[in-house]
This record gives C-alpha cells, sequence and structure tokens, in this order.
C-alpha cells in the first residue's frame, strides 16, 4: 500500500521533557491503522501534531511527499486530516445539521442558510453511512449517535484522514460495533483512519496496522498478520506488570453477605426505564450493575447519587433516607459519585492538587483555615498510591487521559465516601493503569465503603464486582454472585432477558432484598 502521509522524525518537548521523539508514521488510503500503548506514552501528542493543535519541534509531516507545515487546526482541517476527540463535544441546543456545520456554517448574504446546512449535513450523515436524522436535537441520541455526528462533521470538509481518540471508550458492545462498521465504512471509500484505542478487541477487528508508542518513542510497527492479543499487550505494558484480574482480601470473600451490615437499601426505585428496583448492598461489597444500553444501570447511580430526581421510591444510606435530586444530601450522607465521562469531573485549568483536595477541603483544615502543609501531604500520598508519576502542581490539562482519571479517582479517596458510585472506572485507561484503578477500588472495599459498578466493559465487570444485578429494560432479571460470575454469564442474561438467575444467600432481586 502506498503511504500518501508519512511523518519523519516527528518530535515534541513541553518544558524540556520530550512527550514524543523520532516518530515515524506511514498510511495509505483507506488504511486503518490502530495506534496504542499506555497513558502518557506520547500518543496523545503525536496525534494532536498531525491535525494542527501542537506544532513539532523537529521532524517533518509529509502529505503525498510534500512537507505540510500546520499553523493550526484549521490549516490540517484544509490538508484533510481531521480529529474526533474522546471527550463529546457538542451543543446541546442545536440540532445535528446545527453540530455538523458548527464553526462552518454556510450562509446566504451573511445570514446562516438552515436549508444548506441541513444539505450538507445529509450528504456527511449519507458518506459516513449514519441513519440519522439531520433536523433531530442533538440531545435526542444515543451515545453511539453523538459520536457518529462527530465525525461525520469532520467528513465536512472532505478528510482523508480521521484521527478517533478511544471512539468506543465509554460504549457497550453493541454500540461499539456501530462504531467498527463506520471505520469500515470509511475504509472501503478510501478514508483512511488512525485508531487510538485501549480496547484490544476493537484493534483486532479493524485495524491493518498497529503503530505501538511507549515511553515517547514508536517502538512498533506491526503488519495485520502481526496483529494478536498477547502482542497488543506487550506494546502497552510488560506482562510482568499486569493484573488481568485484583482479587478480594480472603477474609472478605470468606465473610458471607448474611452476617456483614446493610450500607444501602434501594427500594421500588422508579424513573427512566426502572420500574420498582428492589435491592440492597452490605459494607465493603463490589457491587456491579449490568445491562444493555437503556438497561437502566445507568440511571439507578444517578438517582442514588442525587444527580437526577427520581420517579418514586426510596433510597436509604446507613439508616439515613435521600432526598430525591439532592446531590449536596447525598455527598454529606457519604455518597460520592465519579462519572464516565471525566470531562464532567475534571477541573482541567486547576492543579492536579486542587482536583484531588477539592472534595476534602473542610476535612484537611485545621480550625476551620485551610492548612497548606496538610493538603499537600495529603494529595501527595493519594497521587503517590494511584501511581500518578506527575508534580501536583502540574496543571490537570497537561496529564494524559489515563493519569486525568486516576486524579479523579483520588479525589473520592481522600472523601472518605461511604457509598462510591463508579461509572466506567476505566473507560479510555491502559491496562497498567486499569489494574491499579482496581485495586485501589478493592482497598476501598476493604475499609468497608460499598462501592457500585456500572461499566459497559464486562469484563471489568467480571474482574471487580463480588455480586452483578443484570438489568433489561428497567428491570432486574439476574443475579450472580462470587465464582459464577463470568462473560458469558453475564453477557446472555444482557441478551437474553433470560429468567432471573440465583446463587447461594441472595434471593431473587425482583423479589426486592438481597
Amino acid at each position: 500500500m502506498t503511504a500518501w502521509l508519512r511523518t519523519v522524525g516527528l518530535t515534541k518537548t513541553f518544558g524540556g521533557v520530550t512527550a514524543i521523539g523520532d516518530a515515524a508514521v506511514a498510511l495509505g488510503a483507506g488504511e486503518v491503522r490502530g495506534v496504542v500503548g499506555p497513558n502518557g506514552a506520547g500518543k496523545s501528542t503525536l496525534m494532536q501534531m498531525l491535525a494542527g493543535i501542537h506544532a513539532p519541534d523537529g521532524g517533518e509531516i509529509l502529505i503525498d511527499g510534500t512537507a505540510a507545515q500546520f499553523k493550526g487546526p484549521d490549516d490540517a482541517l484544509e490538508a484533510g486530516i481531521a480529529l474526533v476527540p474522546q471527550e463529546m463535544q457538542l451543543a446541546p441546543h442545536l440540532s445535528v445539521a446545527g453540530n455538523i456545520v458548527l464553526g462552518r456554517e454556510p450562509r446566504r448574504f451573511g445570514v446562516v442558510s438552515e436549508s444548506r446546512s441541513r444539505a450538507v449535513a445529509e450528504r456527511a450523515l449519507e458518506r459516513l453511512g449514519a441513519p440519522i436524522e439531520a433536523t433531530a436535537p442533538i440531545h435526542s441520541l444515543t451515545s453511539v449517535e453523538r459520536r457518529l455526528v462527530m465525525v461525520a462533521r469532520a467528513l465536512v470538509t472532505d478528510a482523508r484522514l480521521i484521527i478517533l481518540d478511544e471512539p468506543t471508550a465509554a460504549l457497550a458492545p453493541q454500540e461499539a460495533a456501530a462504531i467498527l462498521d463506520m471505520v469500515r465504512s470509511l475504509s472501503a471509500k478510501g478514508v483512511s483512519v488512525l485508531y487510538v484505542s485501549h480496547r484490544f478487541d476493537d484493534i483486532e477487528a479493524v485495524a491493518d496496522s498497529v503503530t505501538g508508542v511507549r515511553d515517547a518513542r514508536v517502538v512498533a510497527d506491526l503488519a495485520k498478520e502481526e496483529i494478536s492479543r498477547s502482542a497488543l499487550v506487550q506494546l502497552v505494558t510488560p506482562v510482568d506488570q499486569i493484573s488481568h484480574r485484583v482479587d478480594a482480601p480472603a477474609d472478605r470473600l470468606a465473610d458471607s453477605g448474611s452476617t456483614r451490615e446493610t450500607a444501602l437499601v434501594v427500594e421500588d426505585l422508579r424513573g427512566g426505564p426502572l420500574e420498582n428496583l428492589s435491592f440492597s448492598a452490605h459494607r465493603g461489597e463490589i457491587l456491579g450493575l449490568s445491562g444493555l444500553a437503556g438497561s437502566g444501570a445507568d440511571e439507578v447511580l444517578w438517582f442514588v447519587g442525587g444527580i437526577d430526581p427520581r420517579g418514586g421510591g426510596a433510597v436509604t444510606v446507613d439508616g439515613m433516607p435521600l432526598r430525591s435530586g439532592d446531590r449536596l444530601q447525598a455527598a454529606r450522607a457519604g455518597v460520592a459519585y465519579v462519572p464516565g465521562d471525566r470531562g464532567l469531573a475534571a477541573l482541567p485549568s486547576h492543579d492536579i492538587r486542587s482536583n484531588i483536595s477539592v472534595s476534602s477541603l473542610r476535612g484537611l483544615a485545621v480550625a476551620g483555615v485551610p492548612n497548606r502543609a496538610r493538603e499537600t501531604d495529603t494529595v501527595t500520598a493519594l497521587a503517590a498510591r494511584v501511581r500518578l508519576a506527575a508534580p501536583i502542581s502540574a496543571a490537570l490539562s497537561t496529564l494524559s487521559g489515563g493519569n486525568q482519571q486516576k486524579a479523579i479517582f483520588a479525589r473520592w479517596m481522600a472523601a472518605d465516601a461511604r457509598v462510591l458510585l463508579l461509572h466506567d472506572p476505566t473507560a479510555g485507561v491502559d491496562v497498567g493503569a486499569r489494574a491499579e484503578i482496581h485495586q485501589r477500588v478493592r482497598e476501598l472495599a476493604a475499609t468497608g465503603v460499598t462501592v457500585l459498578v456500572v461499566s459497559t466493559d464486562v469484563p471489568e465487570i467480571c474482574e471487580l464486582a463480588d455480586r452483578v444485578i443484570v438489568l433489561d429494560r428497567g428491570l432486574a432479571v439476574a443475579e450472580i454472585s462470587g465464582d459464577a460470575i463470568s462473560e458469558p454469564a453475564l453477557l446472555a442474561a444482557m441478551t437474553s432477558g433470560a429468567t432471573a438467575q440465583t446463587t447461594a444467600g441472595h434471593p431473587d432481586p425482583r423479589g426486592g432484598t438481597s
């Protein structure tokens, strides 16, 4: 395959530290190249140089054999290179068409033309093969449809290269399949794709080749026949550093649910798709909630955490009833919520210190007065526990996505939470960071914190949970515990709407208790 785009010796430094050095990448028309590597390896910096966000300090980008110099993203777009970031960047008050043409609105006599905007959007959606109505309000779309709209926006510029950064990080497997189909469709039309992902299943499914990045350098260039799970894992993290399962302490596993104190009680929870859902969770238990999109698992976290008002039912933490939709009361009762979209929790313009300590400033004060030394000691210790290798004075925006996730997780480790609600806790992080975050979750549970985890990543639920309640269209259809938890068991329950299953010591969740 003849390469139309090449990078030669591409290098970028920040404050004397090399973010990526001497990077060489080649890409042919219609080629799908996977890009893998641990968080902080330099992948994002390399992609951002290709997209014109950062100017290289050395090396060059060659397009059709000619050196290209980008003064900004607009220059890269003119050259046919578009970056679709992991974070959703859509205007909720606009239609699909309005979002697709945003910043490039066709005008007539100086006024935005709605009809032309709609026509442009429809052509982009057709090129993408996405059956989305251009006039639909953006807030009415599913997560995967919104992701497709972001890609369609890139196609308005007749892009030759689409850079996708973790496009399926927070999507269920069925939703992710639509993204992979879209990638195949783009490739068939001659559009090249750089597919940055920690999901190895995605890479194996669509990549024609793979670039491995580690320690700020390109360390491997795999052809299609060389792509395998073991090869990808070794590119991201040395095998001896990987832990795919973090076991609970033996005394926790041996402790039966009947002897542990109940911390959280949910009774007849209603709202969204949920219909009279009831369950309870014990101190120190990690309870997984699993289901397809629209199952109601997300709403459970939102209602328990007071993020959204519930339609009915009761939520009690340590005997204290929580008011519907009262986030402040829930927080004061010890309920901590970590959203799946870290953009909702991060303070990107603030330093790591502030991002970690913001939830616990009152506890770090002495006689009501903020104590800087105490804050520094606490934050430094927490950053070390989650292996966040960056000075706490660094702005959060300078960190990789995985390291930002670590900082947000460390925040709630400092908050003395009683109930921790985790929503896709390791979305977009590498296997090493994933294992570290899982270890911290287990440690928190071992201290008596009750953890509710919702994840679109079924293996993650299997790795973390002591017990799993499977939801289907608002109803609990299965409950699986201990060694019975497996990917086949969860997927079967999620996709079949099967009769509720139970394990020893846990009655049918439809009955209202556990």
